[in-house]
C-alpha cells in the first residue's frame, strides 16, 4: 500500500515520541510505500541517518509552521506550535495526495487524542493513532503531594473530562474511520458519538532483552533488588513506592529499593525517606546512561511501575524483556498488558494512598516469599515481551486498517501485503 504517516515527532536512535514515530516508519516501510509528514527541525538527524543506512520506501516531507518557525522550541511554545503545524501541514498534505494516489492516511504523533489531525479532511481513509491521554490519576491517590502537583492533576482531570464536548475535537476525530486508544480510559474519554470507532491497541513494542533464556534464581539471604525508574513528578506515583517500601521493612523484608530519574519532585521524595526512616533501604540513582539500565535489568529482581496515568510505559516493556516481573497499578497502559502470568497488576478501587501503598508492598512480598513464583513470572514476562514486540503491535493496527479498507467502495484501497 502508499501511506501517508504523520508524525510530528520523529527522530532515529531515541525514545519516546520520537523514537515511536521513527520505529513506526520503519516497520511500515518493510512492506509498504510510505511518506512521512513531520517537523523541519528533525531534518538533520533524520537525513543523516538515511545517509548512513538508506531506506528506498520511504520519502520524508519536512514542514514548519511560517508564522512561528522563528519562535524557539521549549515547554512554553510546544503545546501552541504543535497545534499551529497541525493546521498548516494540511497545505503539504493536500499536495502530496494531488501528486500521488495513497491508500489511506494515519496520523500517529503526538500520540495525544486531545490534539486532533486534520488530515481527514484529504478525501482518502483517515485513521486517528495510537494516542493515549484519557487516562485520570484518582485524585485521592495524590492528597498527600505538594499544592502544585495536586493543582497539575486537578486541572488536567477537567480538562480530559471537557473534550467530550470540545467541537474542535470532534471536528478533527469525526472524519477518522476508526480510532486506535492505547487504553480503555482514552477510549471512553473520545467526543461523544466516536468512542464506537475506538480499538483499543498500544503503539510501543517490547525490545530486544535478555539473550538466555532461563532467569537466575535469587541468591539465599541476598537483598531482594526491586527497580523503579522515571520523572520524579506526582503523577508517577513515587510517593506510593516509598509507602510500600516503608510497609515492607515494616514487615522484615530484607530488600532495596532502587529509584532511578530525576525531577522537580526530588527533594520531597528524599525528605520522606528520611520521615519514614527507610534511608537504608533506598537508592536515590539518579539519571544514568541506557547502558547502564540495562545492566541493572540483570541484577534486579523485580520492577515496580506505580504510575497513576501513563498510556503507554516504555519502560514496563523493557523490564519485561528483560525477564523482571513487573508490578504495576490497574491505571493506565501498563494495566492493558501486564497480568497474572508476567507480573501483579494492584487493584487500587477506592482505596487511599496508604492503602494503596499497603497494596504494591503486599504484591512485592510475594514475590519475595516465593521464589519459585517469581521465577516463573520472570519466565512470563520473556514470553510477554515477544508477544508485544513491535512487528506484533504494529501488525495488529495494520490488520484492523487492511479489514476497515477492504469494506470501503474505493477500489483503489486495496490490503495487498497488509497485515504481514
Amino acid at each position: 500500500m502508499n501511506i501517508l504517516l504523520s508524525a510530528y515527532a520523529c527522530l532515529p536512535n531515541v525514545g519516546s515520541e520520537p523514537g515511536v514515530g521513527w520505529k513506526w516508519s520503519l516497520a511500515l516501510a518493510r512492506e509498504h510505500r510510505l511518506t512521512v509528514l513531520t517537523h523541519r527541525r528533525f531534518r538533520d538527524r533524520i537525513e543523516a541517518e538515511l545517509e548512513r543506512n538508506p531506506l528506498p520506501n520511504i520519502h520524508f516531507a519536512y514542514h514548519d509552521t511560517p508564522l512561528l518557525s522563528v519562535v524557539p522550541f521549549n515547554s512554553f511554545t510546544a503545546l501552541p506550535k504543535y497545534f499551529a503545524w497541525q493546521l498548516s501541514v494540511l497545505g503539504l498534505a493536500r499536495r502530496l495526495v494531488r501528486e500521488e494516489q495513497f491508500d489511506f492516511a494515519l496520523h500517529l504523533t503526538m500520540g495525544t487524542f486531545r490534539y486532533p489531525s486534520w488530515l481527514g479532511y484529504l478525501g482518502i481513509p483517515f485513521y486517528f493513532g495510537p494516542v493515549g491521554g484519557g487516562e485520570r490519576a484518582p485524585l485521592r491517590l495524590v492528597r498527600s503531594l505538594p499544592l502544585g502537583e495536586r493543582s497539575f492533576e486537578w486541572l488536567r482531570d477537567m480538562v480530559i473530562r471537557s473534550g467530550k464536548y470540545d467541537p474542535l475535537l470532534w471536528l478533527g476525530l469525526s472524519r477518522a474511520s476508526m480510532i486506535f486508544a492505547k487504553t480503555s480510559e482514552t477510549a471512553s474519554a473520545l467526543p461523544f458519538g466516536l468512542g464506537q470507532r475506538a480499538v483499543v491497541s498500544q503503539e510501543i513494542g517490547a525490545p530486544p532483552g535478555r539473550t538466555r533464556v532461563e532467569p537466575s534464581r535469587r541468591v539465599a539471604g541476598e537483598p531482594f533488588r526491586i527497580m523503579s525508574a522515571g520523572r520524579f513528578q506526582g503523577w508517577k506515583g513515587f510517593h506510593l513506592t516509598l509507602l510500600a517500601a516503608a510497609r515492607l521493612k515494616a514487615l522484615g523484608q530484607c530488600f532495596e529499593l532502587h529509584l532511578f530519574g530525576s525531577g522537580r519532585l526530588e527533594r520531597e521524595l528524599r525528605s520522606r525517606v528520611r520521615l519514614l526512616g527507610i534511608q537504608e533501604q533506598v537508592h536515590f540513582r539518579g539519571v544514568v546512561p541506557h547502558e547502564v539500565i540495562l545492566g541493572e535489568y540483570q541484577r534486579m529482581h523485580a520492577f515496580l511501575f506505580p504510575s497513576l496515568h501513563d498510556s503507554s510505559g516504555n519502560v514496563v516493556l523493557e523490564a519485561l524483556g528483560n525477564a523482571l516481573p513487573v508490578i504495576c497499578l490497574d491505571l493506565g497502559g501498563p494495566a492493558e498488558f501486564v497480568d497474572g502470568e508476567c507480573g501483579r497488576v494492584v487493584h487500587v478501587g477506592r482505596a487511599t494512598e496508604e492503602q494503596a501503598g499497603a497494596a504494591l508492598a503486599e504484591a512485592m512480598a510475594g514475590l519475595m516469599e516465593n521464589e519459585d513464583i517469581r521465577l516463573g513470572l520472570a519466565a512470563g514476562a520473556l514470553k510477554k515481551a515477544g508477544e508485544l514486540s513491535w512487528e506484533r503491535q504494529i501488525g495488529k493496527v495494520m490488520a484492523a486498517i487492511a479489514a476497515d479498507l477492504a469494506k470501503q467502495p474505493d477500489p483503489h484501497a486495496t490490503i495487498a501485503g497488509a497485515g504481514k
